[in-house]
C-alpha cells in the first residue's frame, strides 16, 4: 500500500525533530497534522503537496525554525512554501515563535484567521509575485497579528478580478515593530483594528484603496 496523504492530527504532540514529506505524499491537507510538536525544528516539503495547508497544521510548534521545500531540480529552497499552495487554514502557524523568515507562494489566495498569530520571531514575511502579481484574495481575522518582530510587509498586486479583501478584524494588530506596509493593486479597505498597536508604523502605501464605511449596530 502506498501512502499519499496524512490523517488529521497524525503527528500531533509527537517528539519529531525534523520531518521530510515523502514525494509520494501529494496531500498534506490534514487538520492539526503537527499541532503541538514542540520539538519539531525543520520541515521539508516538495512541489506537489496540494493546494491547502490545513487549519492548526503547525499550531504551537514553538521550536520550528525553518520550512523548506525541494524543487523540481532537487534543490532545497529555504524558508519557503512551494508554488501551488493556495489556502492556509486558520491558526495553521499560530505560536510558531522560532520562525524568523518565511516566503509564501504567489499562488496564495486565502490566509485564514489567526494563521500567523503570535509568530513573534518572524522579521521578514514575503508573498512572492510573478510579473508583479500574486493571487492573493482574502486575509482572515488577526491572520498576521502579534508578529512583534515583523518590520516590513509588502502585498503584491493581485491578479484576482475583485482585488484583495482586507475586511476582517485586526489583520496586522499588535505588530509592534512594523515600520512600513505597502499594498500593490486594488485593495478593499482596512477593517476594524487593522493596525491597532502598531506603535512603530511610519508609512502605509496603497496603489489603489477603496474605502467602505462599516455600520455597526
Amino acid at each position: 500500500m502506498t501512502v499519499t496523504k496524512f490523517g488529521q492530527y497524525m503527528f500531533a504532540g509527537s517528539g519529531i525533530v525534523e520531518f521530510v514529506v515523502p514525494t509520494r505524499v501529494t496531500n498534506i491537507n490534514a487538520k492539526g497534522l503537527f499541532e503541538g510538536c514542540t520539538y519539531l525544528e525543520r520541515v521539508v516539503l516538495h512541489e506537489n503537496i496540494g493546494k491547502n495547508i490545513a487549519a492548526d497544521a503547525f499550531k504551537n510548534c514553538t521550536s520550528l525554525k525553518s520550512i523548506d521545500y525541494v524543487d523540481a531540480d532537487g534543490n532545497i529552497v529555504e524558508d519557503s512554501i512551494p508554488e501551488g499552495v493556495e489556502n492556509f487554514g486558520s491558526r495553521a502557524f499560530e505560536n510558531c515563535m522560532s520562525l524568523t523568515k518565511l516566503s509564501l507562494p504567489y499562488t496564495t489566495f486565502d490566509v485564514g484567521a489567526y494563521c500567523f498569530y503570535n509568530c513573534t520571531g518572524i522579521v521578514e514575511l514575503e508573498i512572492r509575485n510573478e510579473d508583479g502579481y500574486a493571487n492573493t484574495g482574502y486575509f482572515g481575522d488577526y491572520c498576521f497579528a502579534n508578529m512583534t518582530s515583523l518590520e516590513h510587509i509588502y502585498i503584491p498586486a493581485t491578479d484576482w478580478e475583485d482585488g484583495l479583501y482586507v475586511d476582517n478584524e485586526g489583520v496586522f494588530s499588535g505588530c509592534t515593530s512594523l515600520k512600513t506596509a505597502k499594498f500593490g493593486g486594488y485593495c478593499w479597505g482596512i477593517y476594524t483594528y487593522g493596525f491597532k498597536d502598531c506603535v512603530s508604523l511610519e508609512s502605509i502605501e496603497f496603489d489603489y484603496l477603496e474605502i467602505h464605511v462599516i455600520e455597526e449596530d
